[in-house]
């Protein structure tokens, strides 16, 4: 199976290099944001690699000006456009106030009602990591938003972001 448009998926390798990077925070940085994240990368690697022989992934960048309410405010950010497996979703949070990142199985658009596939409520600075060793399927594709409650539809700010992204496989 593959995805319908691009950005098509690239080696493992190269996805593992961008994840590296993001989880130091800049490419200049020798330390990492949160020892924790670099090591869970590693090992969500390593298991791909004994496990899964590497497939081929995508990385998703998380824009969270994209979504934020005076940065862009698109309640509709598609990350993936086609049926895939979701394994890793890393998100970064700037700002006090929540910040509820809502992940739905569509392609094109998202809902705010609570109905919504995940949500990952964020109400301090700081990261959120969380690995799918076997992957978790979406049917139609990956959409997302970054909103103030959990079945509202207020766009949060850009103070208040999250950054960050998502590996996926076809």
């Amino acid at each position: 199976m593959a995805f319908p448009t691009s950005p098509t998926t690239e080696s493992a390798g190269k996805v593992r290099q961008k994840a590296y990077a993001a989880t130091y925070g800049t490419s200049t940085s020798t330390v990492p944001v949160s020892p924790f994240d670099f090591y869970a990368v590693k090992a969500f690697f390593l298991h791909l690699a004994a496990n899964k022989g590497n497939p081929d992934l995508r990385y998703v960048n998380i824009d969270g000006l994209a979504a934020a309410s005076d940065g862009g405010a698109s309640a509709n950010i598609v990350a993936v456009d086609g049926p895939c497996t979701l394994y890793v979703v890393y998100l970064r949070k700037t700002g006090a106030t929540e910040t509820i990142v809502k992940v739905a199985n569509s392609a094109t658009t998202f809902t705010a009602d609570g109905t919504q596939d995940q949500a990952f409520p964020l109400t301090v600075a700081g990261t959120e990591f969380v690995v799918y060793p076997d992957g978790r399927a979406y049917s139609t594709g990956i959409t997302y938003t970054e909103q103030t409650t959990r079945t509202g539809t207020t766009q949060t700010l850009k103070a208040n972001r999250v950054d960050g992204f998502i590996i996926v496989s076809a």
